[in-house]
């Protein structure tokens, strides 16, 4: 079910009625309208009009003829037969003149769907038929193809022997009572919907984004804030501060990183000692975190070569640390141990 190329096209429905009820009134609902491949591809002639017997809306890729428009109430999407998806701006109004034999008659279009990224205009016949149930017909042959309305034919197409959608011959009417479908509705909150639509990318890359690519003009609210993009750049405030080591191996800190592949002598871990004053590391590798121990010891006899006393030593309170054979260690050479610090994250990732 969850393959099935209908049900994803359809906008992938739910099971019974009451669902669908409750997606169909919900702001965020995805009204999705399939079209045939062919209405991806670009024609030389980008304001002719092709036939699609298979959309149920009429669809152009032309903001600058309708006469009348309207926003959706919700997110559309036009989806084509390769599963391409494109977002649908508004709905609208547009009047065409429709070109049959020696006749022309006007034809007005409602519930024309403004796609800018669509690549043919899509003059729809179930749309039509939907319009005139009783009345609409289409239909076809091999080269030619008719709409009639009342036993008269008000659309008329062609197309070649093998070709794809039929050409209608349709021609949109330019009025003086045009309007621009590329002007937001209101300043701010056409913005603010493609700011979360975009993953809350910077206001003004949105803004010019918009405006490219789906042609919609919208105004900058310099005092408009997004309350997620607050939370989001929030931080924590600062770790505690303590006094600062003023000699070498006065206070140090270990951490164990691992496990990683095996190596040829068996090593499996590797354990790091760092002297805050100086930031010098001492490394010792491990066959297990046990051998954390064995490894503290090495290290501690190497300070003492050097002429050096640990103080203290900061780690975080794993098992690997926390555990009577460390802290024998650390208790014969006079170290204090301490496994809760704060300090001690802040050092481990600075390091």
């Amino acid at each position: 079910m969850k393959s099935c190329s209908k049900w994803i096209a359809d906008g992938k429905p739910a099971k019974n009625s009451a669902s669908a009820s409750s997606t169909q009134n919900s702001s965020t609902t995805n009204v999705v309208l399939s079209v045939c491949a062919e209405a991806l591809v670009a024609d030389t002639e980008p304001r002719v009009w092709f036939v699609d017997n298979g959309a149920t809306k009429h669809v152009t890729n032309q903001c600058d003829i309708f006469v009348s428009f309207e926003e959706f109430d919700s997110p559309h999407t036009v989806t084509a037969a390769g599963g391409e998806s494109m977002p649908a701006v508004r709905k609208g109004t547009v009047e065409v003149l429709s070109f049959v034999g020696n006749e022309v008659q006007k034809l007005t279009l409602t519930d024309v769907w403004y796609v800018p990224k669509i690549g043919r205009n899509l003059f729809s016949v179930l749309a039509a038929q939907d319009k005139n149930s009783r009345s609409a017909k289409f239909m076809s042959s091999s080269t030619e193809c008719w709409l009639t309305v009342s036993g008269k034919v008000v659309v008329y197409g062609t197309r070649a022997v093998n070709g794809t959608l039929y050409r209608a011959h349709l021609q949109a009417v330019y009025s003086d009572a045009q309007v621009q479908v590329n002007v937001a509705a209101d300043d701010s909150s056409t913005l603010q919907l493609y700011h979360e639509r975009f993953g809350h990318q910077d206001r003004r890359h949105v803004q010019t984004v918009i405006k490219r690519e789906l042609g919609i003009d919208s105004k900058l609210d310099k005092e408009h804030f997004c309350e997620d993009c607050i939370y989001g750049k929030a931080h924590k405030l600062k770790f505690g501060t303590r006094e600062n080591a003023v000699r070498p191996g006065e206070i140090m800190s270990a951490d164990v990183c691992g496990p990683f592949d095996e190596s040829f002598r068996k090593f499996r871990y590797f354990v790091v000692f760092k002297v805050h004053y100086s930031k010098l590391r001492f490394i010792g590798f491990l066959r297990n975190k046990s051998d954390v121990a064995e490894a503290l010891r090495d290290m501690i006899a190497k300070v003492k070569t050097q002429g050096h006393v640990i103080s203290e030593l900061l780690s975080d309170n794993g098992g690997e640390f926390d555990n009577e054979d460390v802290r024998s260690i650390l208790c014969l050479n006079g170290i204090t141990q301490d496994t809760h610090s704060t300090v001690h994250a802040r050092a481990k990732w600075n390091c």
